[in-house]
Parts: structure tokens; C-alpha cells; sequence
């Protein structure tokens, strides 16, 4: 993560990256957190487990 927040403060605005997008390991709260701070977009892949699948359908997302 440090590399990631260094390489992300080192771009220009005009080239800055819409939005950082990982894996199912990368989506922690850690990392979504620290990527909040610098209010950088991001996008992880969500691990549709059995209860990941019934909230889904409970709440008609």
C-alpha cells in the first residue's frame, strides 16, 4: 500500500487515476480507508458468498 499511495501522490492532477481498482484481498478496510483519505475512487471485487448473495436479494440492491 505504501508504494501505491506514493505512485498516486507523484501524478499530475490532469493525470490522475479515476479510480484504483483491485481484487477480492485488496477491498480491507485499510486499504479503502487510506485511499478515502487522499479521496482517491476506488473499485474491488466483491466475494459473493451465501450471505453476501442474501443480502443482495433481501435489500434489491
Amino acid at each position: 500500500m505504501p508504494g501505491l499511495t506514493s505512485l498516486l501522490h507523484r501524478l499530475p492532477l490532469n493525470g490522475k487515476a479515476a479510480f484504483v481498482r483491485g481484487e477480492i484481498a485488496w477491498g480491507t478496510d485499510n486499504v479503502m480507508t487510506q485511499l478515502e483519505t487522499i479521496f482517491q475512487n476506488y473499485l474491488f471485487k466483491l466475494k459473493k458468498s451465501n450471505n453476501v448473495k442474501k443480502l443482495i436479494y433481501t435489500h434489491d440492491l
